[in-house]
């Protein structure tokens, strides 16, 4: 086996895919307390709109600090 190091993207694929496939089981299961838990949590076009607007605000921040770093081309 070859003595190398883990590349940067399979350090992240590996925790992404372990918990991916948990909540595939649990979905599965259907265990009765996330049954039961399932019904306090907000709509899924809530939670949509959180996660796009902290995706978009995320983006927007390290775009800014991109533009900001002097490191972009002005073509």
């Amino acid at each position: 086996m070859k003595d190398c190091p883990t590349c940067r993207t399979c350090l992240i694929l590996r925790p992404f895919l372990a918990v991916a496939c948990m909540l595939i089981i649990l979905i599965w299961l259907r265990p009765d307390g996330l049954v039961t838990m399932a019904g306090f949590f907000p709509a899924n076009e809530t939670l949509v709109a959180v996660m796009m607007g902290v995706g978009t605000l995320g983006f927007g921040l390290r775009y800014l600090g991109y533009r900001r770093s002097g490191c972009s081309r002005d073509v």
